[in-house]
């Protein structure tokens, strides 16, 4: 083996067994309209990549979210469990749950 070759595979293990390589699990959640969707959680960054699901509304008002957990199981919150107003909605950040209401 050439020592090229050899660094190229030392790099590729190295890359390959690295935490992060292998520190974004998925969890899968079926929309309202869209089907399958994979939703997707970090644990280096401990951050979760949401769904913002529109259902049949095309008036961009959302009508659920839905994350992965540390644990990798979905998780849904729904428009209709919170209290979002056009007063409280600046309160957050993000699309999600700003997009329940209208203002």
């Amino acid at each position: 083996m050439k020592t090229t070759e050899f660094i190229c595979v030392l790099v590729l293990l190295v890359v390959l067994c690295s935490p992060h390589a292998s520190s974004v699990k998925s969890c899968s959640y079926t929309s309202l309209t869209a089907g399958p969707q994979v939703v997707t959680y970090d644990a280096a960054t401990d951050k979760s990549v949401e769904y913002v699901d529109y259902g049949t509304n095309t008036n961009g008002i959302c009508v659920q979210r839905a994350r992965c957990s540390r644990e990798y199981v979905t998780q849904v919150i729904k428009c209709s469990d919170l209290r979002i107003t056009c007063e409280n909605r600046k309160l957050f950040e993000g699309e999600f749950p700003a997009c329940c209401v209208k203002c």
